[in-house]
């Protein structure tokens, strides 16, 4: 795909999430406190705008990235260790639950949980990137 079809679909999709999210909001549809949200239409304008950011950023730098074998082994084993990391946390999660319940809302877990797999992530590419390749 092109770099500028691929940035039309980007602003097309953060366009798209900021209009329904002020639909949503303007009719009062999901407000029940979504996701620690005041509303889904709330949610949806920060996608909406998270996105339009992040592709105008993309826009802006001009940098040329170069990606060779090196890089893509290093992804490849940290996506590996990050999902060994998911299923050992999982299962001490489990474990200390059992113990002892615990008592987080469910969307301020999953909030955590998807830091986590993203720190993990990162944390292992890096490493692997300085020791190994």
């Amino acid at each position: 795909m092109k770099i500028n079809t691929k940035n039309k679909i980007s602003y097309a999709f953060g366009i798209a999430m900021l209009v329904i999210g002020i639909l949503l909001n303007h009719f009062g549809i999901g407000t029940n406190g979504f996701m620690e949200f005041s509303s889904l239409g709330n949610f949806l304008v920060y996608v909406g705008f998270i996105s339009l950011l992040i592709t105008s950023v993309r826009v802006i730098s001009k940098k040329e990235r170069k990606v060779d074998e090196r890089m893509m082994a290093a992804a490849l084993q940290a996506g590996r260790i990050t999902i060994l990391a998911i299923i050992i946390t999982a299962f001490v999660i489990m474990i200390a639950d059992g113990i002892s319940p615990i008592n987080i809302p469910y969307s301020t877990f999953m909030s955590y949980a998807v830091c986590f797999v993203v720190l993990a992530n990162l944390v292992a590419y890096r490493l692997l990137l300085k020791y190994k390749y």
